[in-house]
């Protein structure tokens, strides 16, 4: 066996090759999980928690661009809201926001497809990227434990965990928050394997011990996790969170594949 594929075999362990079952099982419960969200998706025609300030924010952002101050509290404003009386901002007054506006944009984008009055599209947006979590993380699980029967599995407990569940099915940012999170580190995921196959073809021909070991200015799959995390901050500051465990995850990661790939510095 030649070095450079004792050194893929040492940097990516195995990798599940039927690639048909390993998108069946994740797609599967992605389906059923969606089902269950979207159906009855607006029942009940009323703000629920904290929707009244998502919904409506969103709304606002249609109309004016930016969340604007309501006419009233949420006890006055919000009967008139669900009744389908969407003017009820204060034209010249800018409310004062909690969360950056990405996430009440997305938000906005289902109240734009399906109107501002619509129950459903207010939690559209919502329901769509909870669902699409369902087979996001199945994909991720099939490359972290290298099974398809996992990725099945995790697929399978996403669809129907509770918390997911309710959240995905209500207009509020958590789950936005969750998806852009979730695909960061898919990203970084792919990335580490994309990284280490080709450090294992560089390293092949470099003695089996060397100083620190070829570079790798090349890594789309960062740059797509970068945007990511950008979105998860631009919906709601705790994203800031995810930046800066993921940034030494994917270092770490790093400086855990050279040296195994014979590299003596980190």
């Amino acid at each position: 066996m030649d070095r450079g594929t004792q050194l893929r075999e040492r940097l990516l362990g195995f990798r599940p090759t039927d690639a048909l079952w390993g998108w069946l099982g994740p797609i599967l419960f992605a389906v059923i999980g969606g089902g269950l969200r979207f159906w009855s998706l607006d029942r009940p025609h009323q703000l629920v928690f904290d929707e009244t300030y998502y919904v409506k924010q969103g709304v606002s952002m249609l109309d004016h661009g930016v969340e604007m101050r309501w006419n009233g509290d949420g006890e006055e404003v919000d009967p008139l809201f669900t009744q389908g009386t969407t003017a009820v901002f204060n034209t010249t007054d800018g409310d004062m926001v909690v969360h950056p506006p990405v996430g009440k944009w997305i938000i906005a984008f289902g109240e734009w497809v399906f109107g501002s009055t619509s129950s459903f599209g207010w939690r559209f947006s919502v329901a769509l990227l909870g669902t699409l979590s369902i087979l996001m993380v199945g994909r991720i699980a099939r490359r972290l434990f290298g099974s398809n029967w996992l990725g099945a599995i995790a697929a399978f407990l996403m669809a129907f965990e509770g918390h997911h569940f309710v959240h995905s099915r209500t207009g509020l940012l958590d789950i936005i928050l969750m998806f852009f999170a979730i695909a960061a580190f898919g990203a970084l995921l792919i990335d580490r394997d994309w990284s280490r196959a080709r450090l294992a073809d560089k390293a092949a021909g470099l003695p089996t011990s060397f100083a620190t070991g070829p570079m790798m200015w090349w890594r789309p799959w960062r740059l797509v996790a970068a945007l990511s995390l950008g979105l998860a901050c631009g919906t709601k500051w705790s994203g800031l969170y995810f930046f800066a465990a993921f940034g030494l995850m994917t270092v770490f990661w790093d400086i855990g594949a050279r040296r195994a790939a014979g590299a003596r510095h980190w």
